[in-house]
């Protein structure tokens, strides 16, 4: 394909001012970090940060940390310069923007959100609704800009779509402004006693937040001066490519659960593998990101078919490549062995079983009785670590994501694929947005060995060590568990056996 009417990305983005919200996110980081690589020639990009209390670090303190730091050392430190840091929380603080007059700002791409599942109803509404209608307003009074683009999630709908459409349908029997409002003067608690009730069937407060969201910019859109649009990224994973391979800093999702299995902890699952996966690598969610931005503007600019009030684009890799979740369980068998964490407590191993009651019983003997012996070691070597913590972290991140490892969704491609075809030839090659080049049984195995070498920090060049304390493990595991199983199941069954011989 040739130049597309408008030009490139590169050519578009020019000069262009962007304000990004989310910087500190694993999104936020991979995007500014694509921005400054592949299109050098964009203007200041301000990035809000906020102080971390609990860190005891301020705005400027996060930032540095963050630039100084994979995958910003990748780049050279001239480009650094394009950053401008506001300190600021879009849920409470608001002096920093004062600085941003009308003008200065061409593009909002607003990413932050608060991801945790377990949120409570009036945080989560509070940072992902009522931060986002302050940044609509406040752009639409002062700041002006050619696009806002907010991005939501490809699960934001996941309770009343099967196929998820480009549409944005309405919360039933709930006005938006109106709980908005509510849960903006509920305390906490309140808030948490009306929560199941709010949520209806969504599975949690961070899909409510998000759905509740783009509600809320659908009801305000005839109040924007600027074109709007919505992103919808299905499970961001590791890096396909870009910044590097299998690069991630985050616990979530697939990453929290390999982190269990490769360590030796999680030992069971009931997952049905034959059900698709849809992971999304975080470099090909970024440049869906960018390439959307580019081409609203140019359609905007030309009175387009994409100059529409609300323009949404599902992010996802079921419709051009999909892949079920036997792969990356294939992947960790595979990876035990050949990546292994330096510090497992035991060997790798995940029993699949066909129901929860099963599940519930292996995970009680298999999981839980070893977390409380190797605790008993822990306490008697006087060490404070306790593996039934992580054991307890581990079931939590399984509870809050089991609804969406247990269905299967599609979505709609139709505004991904008009983008993809209206990219000119050299940014098809820069900024690939769809899935269909990726073997997923390569990149599974860069992810694993990315959540070695980036979130452990552990030497993937020579794990000659590793790999003799694996095997160490595995002999334990086919040696020395059973042996310890059959005696303390054979206690079990002599203490059964002496307590109901005192009754009769």
């Amino acid at each position: 394909m040739g130049r597309p009417p408008g030009g490139t990305i590169g050519e578009t983005l020019a000069g262009q001012k962007i304000l990004l919200t989310g910087f500190t996110g694993f999104v936020g980081k991979c995007l500014v970090w694509k921005l400054l690589k592949s299109v050098p020639s964009v203007g200041t990009i301000f990035v809000l940060v906020r102080g971390d209390p609990k860190k005891k670090m301020t705005a400027t303190e996060r930032f540095n940390a963050i630039v100084n730091d994979i995958p910003f050392t990748l780049l050279e430190k001239q480009s650094i310069s394009k950053l401008s840091v506001i300190e600021g929380d879009l849920s409470c603080d608001w002096t920093s923007f004062r600085q941003l007059t009308t003008g200065c700002v061409d593009i909002v791409i607003h990413a932050a959100a608060t991801v945790n599942f377990e949120e409570s109803i009036k945080k989560a509404v509070e940072v992902n609704v009522t931060g986002t209608k302050r940044l609509l307003a406040f752009c639409n009074a002062h700041l002006k800009p050619r696009l806002f683009l907010y991005v939501s999630t490809g699960y934001s709908h996941c309770d009343v779509m099967t196929h998820v459409t480009e549409s944005i349908p309405r919360l039933p029997a709930l006005d938006t402004q109106q709980v908005v409002a509510a849960i903006d003067w509920m305390t906490e608690e309140m808030g948490e006693s009306v929560k199941g009730q709010l949520l209806g069937s969504k599975p949690n407060s961070y899909v409510f937040a998000k759905a509740l969201c783009e509600n809320m910019i659908n009801d305000s859109i005839h109040e924007c001066s600027f074109p709007v649009a919505i992103a919808r990224p299905t499970i961001v994973g590791a890096a396909c490519s870009e910044p590097a391979p299998g690069f991630i800093d985050n616990y979530n999702a697939l990453t929290g659960a390999w982190l269990a299995y490769g360590h030796g902890i999680w030992r069971v699952t009931s997952n049905d593998s034959s059900l698709n996966f849809d992971c999304i690598p975080v470099d090909i969610c970024v440049n869906g990101i960018i390439a959307t931005v580019s081409h609203c503007l140019r359609a905007s600019d030309s009175g387009g078919d994409a100059a529409r009030p609300i323009t949404i684009v599902n992010l996802s890799t079921s419709s051009t490549n999909p892949c079920t979740w036997n792969v990356p369980e294939r992947t960790q068998w595979r990876c035990r062995d050949e990546v292994p964490f330096d510090n497992a407590v035991r060997y790798p191993l995940c029993f699949t079983v066909r129901t929860k009651l099963a599940e519930k019983i292996i995970s009680l003997i298999y999981q839980d009785l070893f977390a409380k012996l190797y605790d008993l070691l822990l306490l008697a070597s006087g060490s404070r670590f306790r593996l039934s913590r992580i054991t307890d972290k581990m079931y939590r991140l399984f509870n809050t994501t089991s609804f969406f490892v247990q269905h299967q969704w599609t979505w709609e491609d139709r505004t991904l694929m008009q983008v993809d075809r209206a990219l000119a030839h050299e940014d098809r090659e820069a900024f690939p947005i769809l899935a269909s080049h990726i073997n997923w049984v390569h990149y599974y195995f860069d992810y694993y060995l990315g959540i070695k070498k980036y979130l452990l920090k552990e030497n993937t060049e020579d794990m000659r060590t590793a790999k003799r304390r694996q095997l160490a493990l595995k002999g334990m595991h086919y040696v020395g568990e059973p042996v310890i199983l059959i005696s303390i199941l054979s206690l079990m069954a002599y203490a059964i056996f002496y307590f109901v011989s005192l009754l009769l």
